[in-house]
């Protein structure tokens, strides 16, 4: 019987050296999916779980540096877009605009926030090109688009303005 109790006092003991060191990790690991990126696993653990929160450590930096990476890049060409002398619209699989540079914007009179959510089509499109807006929401969904067209649009006060566009398909794949 005090074998017995031994070994499993023992067999606890060993137990609890697991337990809290995952129970750490794991923690780390919610906290990172939970959106707290900043958090790091405990580097002094014992044993190989040192090993295992340096490495989940290396993996978190790594992935830090990349999303640095990726924000400069998306800064640099939202720069670009917003200071190039073209027109740069884009809208979602519906024809809602998304986005439009500071030169579309002084060149139609638009303002940012009476585009962004609306229908390209209701705003921007002469009336009768309206019909033809279901036929172009179909090609945009199905990645149709002519890469090189050209077509009359509306500025704030009703002008017509030809537009030569080049279309690109971008997506969030």
């Amino acid at each position: 019987v005090l074998m017995t109790g031994l070994v499993l006092w023992l067999a606890w003991r060993l137990s609890q050296r697991l337990v809290a060191p995952l129970a750490h990790l794991s923690a780390t690991a919610h906290a990172v999916a939970d959106g707290q990126p900043e958090v790091r696993a405990d580097e002094g653990l014992p044993g190989e779980f040192a090993t295992v929160a340096a490495e989940f450590n290396r993996m978190l930096d790594k992935r830090d540096r990349a999303l640095a990476q990726l924000a400069a890049s998306e800064r640099r060409f939202r720069d670009m877009l917003d200071t190039v002398e073209l027109f740069a619209v884009a809208v979602d699989a519906e024809g809602r605009i998304t986005y439009c540079n500071g030169f579309f914007l002084r060149r139609t009179g638009w303002a940012l926030d009476e585009l962004t959510g609306e229908d390209f089509g209701e705003r921007c499109v002469p009336v009768e090109r309206r019909p033809d807006r279901e036929a172009w929401r179909d090609a945009l969904r199905e990645d149709r688009l002519p890469a090189h067209s050209e077509a009359a649009i509306l500025t704030r006060e009703g002008e017509r303005r030809w537009v030569r566009w080049s279309s690109t398909m971008l997506r969030d794949e």
